[in-house]
């Protein structure tokens, strides 16, 4: 966990760490709450406050940071909503705060689906860094290509250990990921001999005996996320990948692209899409079926053979 800056110091300080403690308790993966809680208690010393939990302390520092979009304004005032009910068991005086002061309705922005000719001028510009480490070039590529052939996350992939990655059955385990859920995941015969190669080259560096990660840097550390997304930065510039939207192509998207591919290819086999989606959602690891759902409108392609097939059922039924 990244290390706090700021010492919980506010009148609220100890039921923020027994309200911190507790979610904990529960299982719940708390961090991004855990940030705004110490963010929120920072704000009440510097505002001087010592009174009660009200909705106008919530609201203002809901909006004590400039140029947030709206459902971060409305993400950071349910957090301090979540605390203020649990506030109001020992502090009566808490004020109920209202649900909807700050309402958005959520929008996921359009992922970017990646062609096979991206991911692999993706794959290519690796070898254009400035470094020419063949290990290291060999790390990239291999983090990258798992990720596009699994639809695994990004974390997923950075902390899988040596034990994690079964060669001889082509099975990886992901151990307690995002909404604290472990899974299995096959992988394909041929991203399997990926993952042996670069083993094999993993073993020729000379790897300490106790160093568990699978994928490890040139100074033999586990990789972070920091130093992947910055590196992918920048073969996102070296493959001239631009977006037209506002938002530009993302390491995450290649998994978006894994799941938006494999409906597609049940849409062109005829198989019964929505029979299917299940599997994806456990393969996907994804904790609400809405999630997985979401691939059936993430692309034109999709939505193309979406209404295709709908077309020949109707005309099936008129017949």
């Amino acid at each position: 966990m990244r290390r706090r800056t700021h010492t919980l110091s506010s009148r609220f300080a100890t039921k923020i760490r027994e309200y911190i403690e507790l979610m904990h308790h529960l299982g719940k993966v708390f961090r991004v709450e855990e940030g705004h809680l110490y963010n929120f208690d920072a704000f009440c010393v510097k505002q001087g406050h010592d009174g009660p939990l009200t909705q106008q302390l919530a609201l203002d520092f809901s909006y004590s940071v400039p140029d947030l979009g709206p459902c971060q304004y409305a993400k950071r005032y349910r957090i301090i909503r979540g605390f203020a009910n649990f506030l109001s068991t020992f502090e009566p005086q808490t004020e109920s705060l209202d649900l909807h002061a700050i309402s958005v309705t959520p929008q996921r922005t359009p992922a970017y689906i990646y062609t096979d000719e991206e991911i692999l001028l993706l794959l290519q510009a690796v070898t254009r860094l400035r470094f020419r480490d063949p290990f290291r070039i060999a790390t990239y590529q291999t983090l990258l290509g798992l990720i596009a052939s699994t639809g695994l996350r990004i974390r997923e992939a950075l902390r899988l250990d040596l034990q994690d990655v079964n060669l001889s059955t082509g099975v990886l385990s992901i151990r307690r990921s995002k909404f604290r859920k472990s899974r299995l995941v096959p992988i394909h015969p041929t991203t399997c001999q990926w993952l042996q190669r670069y083993a094999e080259k993993r073993a020729a560096r000379g790897v300490p005996t106790d160093q568990p990660a699978f994928f490890v840097s040139h100074h033999l550390k586990r990789l972070a996320y920091p130093t992947i997304n910055n590196i992918f930065q920048t073969l996102r510039r070296k493959a001239n990948l631009q977006s037209t939207r506002k938002r530009k192509p993302r390491i995450h998207d290649l998994r978006h692209t894994f799941a938006v591919r494999r409906v597609q290819e049940w849409y062109e086999a005829g198989v019964d899409v929505q029979t299917k989606l299940p599997l994806l959602a456990t393969y996907l690891g994804h904790a609400h079926f809405e999630d997985t759902a979401y691939y059936l409108n993430a692309g034109g392609e999709l939505l193309a053979k979406a209404a295709e097939r709908f077309e020949k059922h109707r005309s099936r039924s008129h017949d």
